[in-house]
């Protein structure tokens, strides 16, 4: 399982089989033979899935102790680095290279905040969210997707001019290969934040 991503996405990893699926999962990273890909299985796995009340929850608390445990420290790069070079051989990350792992971590670090983001369900997890957000800034510098993630929740937490002024780096950072529809909807958040309107 943990080192086939179909595993999560075909009919082993349906609804139908969704806790024990979990169960094996959670069996792999708590004997600590879970590698990299056993965690990016689980994850795409939970991310198929949200909770009864419509939260993300599940996905959330899980991958909070993966950051914790994983991703969290004082030099984030390095941390990195030491996964990077401890992947299975025959992972397509060996291929791809440090790069396409690096922008990886830092992707699900800013996809895991956006659900926050979008769903109110989600509001307990706001904290989190901007350790992963910010996280996925050091990472991956200047990018706009992050930066409008970050400020939308400095926002949700209350930070108003620390959203405004991140919402602004998110506009000055939009270049054209940003969507036109995402681009104008970065502006529009940046103006809502300023007139109070968000």
């Amino acid at each position: 399982m943990q080192g086939n991503l179909n595993v999560s996405k075909d009919g082993a990893g349906g609804e139908k089989n969704k806790d024990k699926v979990n169960s094996i999962y959670k069996k792999i990273i708590a004997s600590e033979k879970g590698n990299f890909e056993s965690y990016r299985n689980y994850f795409d796995y939970l991310g198929q899935f949200t909770d009864n009340d419509g939260s993300n929850t599940t996905y959330l608390k899980e991958f909070n102790t993966y950051f914790d445990n994983t991703l969290a420290g004082a030099n984030p790069i390095e941390k990195l680095d030491d996964i990077f070079s401890g992947l299975d051989p025959n992972s397509s990350y060996s291929y791809d290279g440090w790069n396409a792992f690096k922008l990886y971590n830092s992707d699900i670090c800013n996809n895991a905040a956006w659900m926050v983001v979008l769903k109110s369900q989600n509001s307990n997890f706001i904290k989190d969210a901007i350790k992963w957000s910010e996280y996925s800034l050091v990472i991956s510098k200047n990018n706009p997707y992050y930066l409008d993630t970050l400020a939308q929740l400095y926002y949700k937490d209350g930070q108003k001019d620390k959203a405004v002024a991140t919402e602004t780096l998110a506009v000055q950072y939009l270049t054209d290969t940003v969507e036109e529809q995402t681009a104008n909807d970065i502006k529009e958040v940046l103006s809502k934040m300023q007139n109070g309107t968000y």
